[in-house]
């Protein structure tokens, strides 16, 4: 996700182009859902954040580094008025994603299409 253009609460306006890019994953990724969780997946497993696991379905064109088709770890920490995040990978070489809800600490993954499969991922 990239954002050139930013809501500015202080000076009331609701597009501000600072000149600067905020990114966090690679271009044409669309999240396919955000699910928040009582507690954290791998590393990111942290005191004092909101955490939340995020399936991914990337561009399946062009040279990009990362392709998406993956579920991610996220953890929100607060920072003044905003939020600091990071991601880790949970599991990738999933095909055609579409759903993933999050059962204790069993993550379960709906793919669609010719043979589609529900996954079930189980975390310690």
């Amino acid at each position: 996700m990239r954002a050139s253009q930013l809501t500015d609460p202080t000076a009331g306006l609701e597009r501000v182009d600072l000149g600067v890019s905020v990114s966090t994953f690679t271009p044409h990724r669309s999240p396919l859902g955000l699910v928040f969780t009582a507690k954290g997946f791998g590393a990111n497993a942290k005191k004092g954040a909101l955490h939340a696991v995020m399936l991914s379905w990337g561009a399946s064109i062009g040279d990009l580094p990362d392709q998406g088709q993956h579920l991610q770890a996220l953890a929100f920490f607060k920072q003044g008025k905003s939020y600091r995040v990071t991601t880790q990978r949970l599991a990738k070489g999933f095909k055609n994603p579409i759903g993933e809800v999050v059962i204790g600490r069993h993550v379960y993954v709906l793919e669609y299409g010719k043979g589609g499969a529900i996954w079930e991922l189980t975390f310690s």
